[in-house]
């Protein structure tokens, strides 16, 4: 719907102090809602393309390869709104705020889960 309501308060909630164990269960609700794979969200690193792959421009900067593009799947589509529009409800803002924060398990699934959702825009967007 066009109300945002709901996300906002869904983003807002990892703001709120409290409980961490209550925290997790928001930060586990993102991972469902955008499909993120859990067990493979604190390797993120070991997705990067090999530096093989990478091309050298003459002015020295790095390339990634070109993706190849598909025809269009109605998931994805779905998944950019849905990500576009966490974004307009400030999800990256408040994953950053988290990210710099005293505790430091919230700051830990911040910065894994705003890596994991730039990873994703970045295949997607």
């Amino acid at each position: 719907s066009s109300d945002e309501h709901g996300l906002r308060t869904l983003v807002q909630t990892l703001k709120h102090p409290g409980s961490d164990q209550k925290r997790a269960c928001v930060f586990d609700t993102f991972y469902d809602i955008l499909r993120i794979h859990k067990a493979t969200s604190h390797k993120a690193i070991d997705r990067l393309p090999p530096v093989s792959t990478l091309a050298v421009n003459k002015d020295g900067s790095v390339s990634l390869p070109a993706r190849k593009r598909r025809g269009h799947n109605l998931l994805k589509n779905y998944m950019s709104i849905v990500l576009l529009s966490f974004f307009h409800c400030g999800l990256v803002e408040t994953l950053i705020d988290l990210g710099k924060g005293d505790n430091a398990e919230a700051a830990e699934r911040a910065t894994t889960l705003l890596g994991e959702i730039l990873n994703l825009a970045d295949s997607l967007l």
